[in-house]
């Protein structure tokens, strides 16, 4: 306004765009993400008000508006990778600790019905040695009765037992790991990082039952039954053949975990994770979920742990132990001062 009258100034040269004022950017950007109904890509949204108007903050109010919206940042797929993993000691021995998951439901289709099995894992990190049993039930009580029988009664005690947070992990199982002078400890939550070689495991035994299942076309529940043994048979043979020797595991396995830490991170923003900051915690999505949110939150940080994980609380009284893999900060960087004038 100039006096009693509406004052629109016009930037010579410049195809006639309208000059803004500093009061006005951040009304005209927050108008225009809406309207573009927060548009993927902070280049987009930027040309297409340089379009029309001027101002020499209109790329930094833009920034600052796009990573302060929280409708973004729990709806949009496409984020950046924020904190980088801890590195990981590799020194292997035998015998001090099993990674245990179970397989499954997985479903074989005969001619007249489905074939559901499920299947417990066991394997030694630093000797590749396996065990897989078929399970009947994904309870406590059987994963216990199972470890305990097929690994515990043949093997060295391990010190440490790692499981995910299935149900089948839960009291009995618990109980029975204590009872054996072993720690229990649990892999984060949707990260198969955290115990990636029962993950690689499952995936060759995926691998060989499709095999198994496309050469042999089962047609009863006996021939069935007997893909499935021989499937389970198979991959834990084959598991097996690739048993390493030690020395050759402790003079190679910390080189190659350096390197994949590296590369893991080279595609990582490097950003510490403090107590007290507010992150995003990222949703597993299944295929049938495209339509809701990809991240809940934010949440209060409220403990930083050295081996890549950190602690956020959910509530007054829930708190939950993430890998930094989970989430990303609300904050990335500090947010940009607009430049001030036209």
């Amino acid at each position: 306004m100039f006096g009693n009258s509406e004052l629109i100034c016009f930037r010579q040269n410049d195809e006639d765009k309208i000059v803004l004022t500093k009061e006005l950017l951040p009304k005209l950007v927050s108008f225009y993400h809406k309207s573009m109904a927060h548009v993927e890509g902070m280049d987009r949204l930027e040309q297409t008000i340089k379009t029309h108007f001027y101002h020499r903050g209109i790329r930094d109010e833009v920034r600052k508006q796009i990573e302060q919206c929280e409708a973004c940042a729990k709806n949009k797929r496409a984020r950046r990778a924020y904190g980088e993993s801890a590195p990981r000691d590799a020194t292997a021995m035998p015998w001090q600790e099993v990674h245990c998951d179970t397989i499954g439901p997985w479903t074989i289709e005969l001619r007249q019905r489905t074939l559901t099995f499920n299947a417990m894992t066991m394997v030694d990190p630093c000797t590749n040695l396996l065990e897989i049993v078929p399970i009947m039930r994904r309870t406590s009580e059987e994963g216990a009765r199972v470890v305990e029988d097929t690994w515990f009664a043949r093997y060295p005690r391990p010190k440490k037992v790692v499981t995910d947070n299935g149900p089948e992990f839960k009291l009995e199982f618990i109980a029975m790991v204590k009872k054996n002078g072993a720690v229990h400890r649990y892999s984060t939550p949707r990260n198969p990082q955290g115990n990636s070689m029962i993950e690689r495991t499952h995936q060759a035994i995926g691998q060989v039952l499709r095999t198994i299942v496309v050469s042999r076309d089962p047609k009863s529940v006996a021939d069935g039954i007997k893909v499935i043994s021989e499937t389970l048979a198979t991959a834990m043979h084959a598991h097996r053949c690739s048993v390493q020797n030690i020395l050759a595991v402790q003079r190679h396995r910390q080189s190659l975990v350096d390197k994949r830490l590296l590369r893991a991170n080279a595609k990582r923003i490097s950003y510490d994770y403090a107590v007290d900051d507010l992150v995003y915690k990222r949703a597993y999505l299944g295929l049938s979920d495209k339509l809701k949110p990809t991240a809940s939150g934010p949440y209060r940080v409220s403990r930083v742990h050295t081996n890549g994980n950190i602690t956020i609380q959910l509530s007054a009284h829930q708190f939950e132990p993430l890998n930094i893999r989970r989430v990303f900060p609300k904050h990335p960087v500090p947010p940009v001062a607009t430049s001030t004038g036209y």
